[in-house]
């Protein structure tokens, strides 16, 4: 969800997500309910220190900028597989204490 300083509802709205030195990893349209647009935002993997949002609302010509997004490392998951029921990492076979 991207919360906009605009407000007009069904509005077509694009979102630009770029990294700190101007290279540009997504283009989003959406359209705004109230000031807020449903998007799904992933960051990219190869984004450079920090995302910011360009948003345009082209019937409107209107357009601003969001303040720098900090980029986080990604959070590695692990199949449910390889866990125990208690949610524990299973030994491999033949392991011992």
């Amino acid at each position: 969800m991207v919360q906009t300083i605009f407000r007009a509802d069904s509005s077509q709205i694009e979102i630009k997500l770029e990294d700190a030195q101007g290279t540009v990893h997504a283009t989003l349209p959406g359209k705004l309910r109230g000031d807020r647009v449903g998007v799904d935002l992933r960051v990219p993997e190869k984004a450079k220190g920090g995302l910011l949002a360009k948003i345009e609302m082209p019937n409107h010509g209107l357009s601003a900028e969001s303040e720098a997004l900090q980029v986080v490392e990604p959070v590695r998951m692990r199949r449910a597989t390889d866990l125990d029921r208690y949610g524990h990492r299973k030994r491999p076979s033949g392991a011992t204490l």
